[in-house]
């Protein structure tokens, strides 16, 4: 579903009425909210990635297409953040997640295991 791209951001005000203080917050919510935008996007792009292997790599039918069922609600996922970017006039871009990124080194070290696990017990039954 597209994002109305019309809609005015809203801004944080002082109730005092300072303008400057007004501007100081909102500036500093502006981009705690701009970087943990960054930090989705660039998750959500790293998740796809990884879908694409998963899908590729699962043993049944029923797991490959719930990776595929993922992948495409993380690429709509994708659009809709890349509209968000919009919103604000902001290029779409990632900004590098350690929690992603060790979650999906997890995950291949894991499959790695299994795999060099499986070959060693193929050799011993030759």
């Amino acid at each position: 579903m597209p994002l109305d791209t019309h809609t005015r951001v809203p801004t944080i005000g002082d109730d005092d009425g300072n303008e400057k203080g007004s501007q100081r917050s909102s500036k500093g919510l502006e981009d705690l909210f701009y970087d943990g935008l960054k930090d989705i996007y660039y998750s959500e792009r790293k998740i796809l990635t990884a879908l694409k292997k998963l899908a590729k790599g699962a043993e049944s039918e029923e797991l490959t297409a719930a990776f595929e069922k993922h992948r495409e609600e993380t690429e709509a996922q994708i659009e809709r953040l890349q509209q968000v970017f919009d919103i604000f006039g902001k290029r779409a871009q990632g900004k590098t997640c350690p929690a992603i990124d060790g979650i999906i080194e997890e995950d291949r070290c894991a499959s790695l295991g299994r795999w060099t696990r499986g070959r060693r017990a193929g050799r011993r039954a030759l």
